[in-house]
């Protein structure tokens, strides 16, 4: 009895997870290159969608936390914009508006 009330938890804890972080993060990415111009948001928000938000939904589909893998992929997100920013000549600046934590 006692097994099947821990899987039910689990089961709704994996869900929860899944409608939480998945939005949350898609959410974030899309505010995130929003303003930018397209030849930087575009490279950008094409690795997001296919390189994180791929892997992010496959574990939160297995159930796995998915909180450490969205925070790193807002870290990786933020430094490619600033790094395709910089790369195309733009006056792009590593400043607390464009850097998250």
């Amino acid at each position: 009895m006692l097994s099947n009330s821990l899987r039910i938890a689990s089961d709704e804890s994996r869900r929860l997870r899944l409608i939480h972080y998945l939005p949350r993060f898609e959410r974030w990415s899309d505010a995130r290159l929003d303003g930018l111009p397209d030849e930087v948001r575009q490279p950008v928000q094409h690795f997001a969608t296919w390189h994180h938000l791929r892997r992010i939904r496959a574990k939160a589909a297995a159930g796995a936390s998915t909180r450490g893998l969205v925070h790193s992929a807002k870290q990786e997100i933020t430094a490619r914009s600033v790094d395709r920013e910089r790369s195309q000549g733009l006056t792009a600046q590593a400043t607390f508006d464009n850097v998250d934590y």
